[in-house]
């Protein structure tokens, strides 16, 4: 078979242990019902906590050392919610946040024209470790952005990593507005690691200006060994999944892909630029894959010709040498899953 039908056995040793590790992380927050080691926290329309940010001050008040942490989200409407997480406690293995019993609706309308705190949770870790957070059931819609998994930018070192983001509904992410501030993706992984995000749907991701920059799942700088799982993107502008600059050996596996309007599904590329415009020094990505995926329409009908590309060149003299395929497409259905190289 050619290099490009491979699958690189990594990944698939990685996809299986992350498989495992998030069952087992899923088994060990269901069972803290029954346990005496977990803080949990309610968030309900009608009080006593409201919002996200105070139930995680609530959790940090209140935190005696417990090893598990549950947020749980009564069923309502929660309007213009946003928060940072900061785990500043390593005896804590899981940080859960997790609808309870019904539709929890977090609507980020008034805060999509701010300059800062327009994301709905931005976990900050930079302690190279695992924090451990599972977000799970919700729909968070009408943000400019919805998650970001905030590791350091310039240290490979200060990671943060084994989180999962499974089962919810983000809709209408992004500016839909005419205005020169814009956003650049649903959810952001800058130096993140070993994640999970499965069994998502992202409807209406887009920026009225700039559509071309905007991305569902974008992981950038550092943003390794993570799977993207049985996820369905539906109307989208932009390369619904973007790599970039040494996030490497990346699974996404099992996904739908309808009504996207971008010039591919998934790229990979980086800041490279001769005028020295680039704000740091970016490498290409290798050893992704795109696995077994389906794809429909496009936006105006037509299936995108082009599953993966490519921008840039694939070596450079200031980067590793390459040790896998830099994104290959393997079992996709419709369109034409090909990889093609361009701008």
């Amino acid at each position: 078979m050619r290099a490009g039908e491979l699958v690189d056995a990594r990944v698939r040793r990685f996809a299986a242990w992350i498989v495992l590790a998030a069952s087992l992380l899923s088994a060990a927050v269901g069972r803290a019902d029954t346990r005496s080691d977990e803080l949990v926290v309610r968030l309900s329309p009608d009080g006593p906590v409201f919002s996200l940010a105070e139930a995680i001050a609530t959790v940090e008040r209140q935190y005696q050392g417990q090893p598990h942490v549950r947020i749980l989200v009564e069923p309502g409407l929660y309007q213009d919610n946003t928060a940072i997480l900061e785990l500043s406690s390593p005896s804590i293995r899981s940080y859960t946040i997790v609808a309870e019993n019904g539709a929890a609706v977090f609507d980020g309308s008034g805060t999509v024209l701010r300059t800062r705190d327009f994301t709905w949770l931005a976990l900050r870790g930079q302690h190279g470790q695992a924090t451990n957070v599972t977000i799970k059931g919700l729909t968070i819609r009408n943000y400019r952005q919805a998650i970001l998994l905030y590791g350091s930018k310039h240290n490979y070192e200060r990671w943060n990593g084994f989180n999962t983001i499974s089962s919810n509904k983000f809709e209408r992410i992004g500016l839909f507005i005419d205005l020169p501030i814009k956003s650049y993706s649903a959810i952001m992984l800058i130096n993140s690691r070993n994640n999970l995000i499965s069994d998502n749907t992202f409807t209406d991701v887009k920026n009225y200006n700039y559509c071309r920059g905007m991305h569902s799942i974008y992981l950038r700088t550092y943003s390794s060994w993570n799977m993207i799982r049985d996820n369905v993107f539906n109307i989208g502008c932009g390369d619904p999944i973007k790599f970039r600059d040494s996030s490497n050996y990346n699974l996404v596996i099992g996904n739908r892909f309808e009504s996207q309007a971008g010039p591919g599904l998934v790229v990979d590329s980086y800041c490279v630029s001769k005028e020295g415009a680039c704000r740091t020094v970016e490498c290409p990505s290798f050893g992704n894959v795109v696995e077994n995926s389906i794809v429909d329409s496009a936006g105006d009908g037509e299936i995108v010709p082009h599953l993966t590309r490519t921008v840039g060149p694939s070596s450079l003299s200031h980067c590793p040498t390459p040790d896998a395929v830099r994104l290959q497409d393997v079992g996709s259905t419709a369109g034409a899953p090909a990889s093609q190289a361009g701008p």
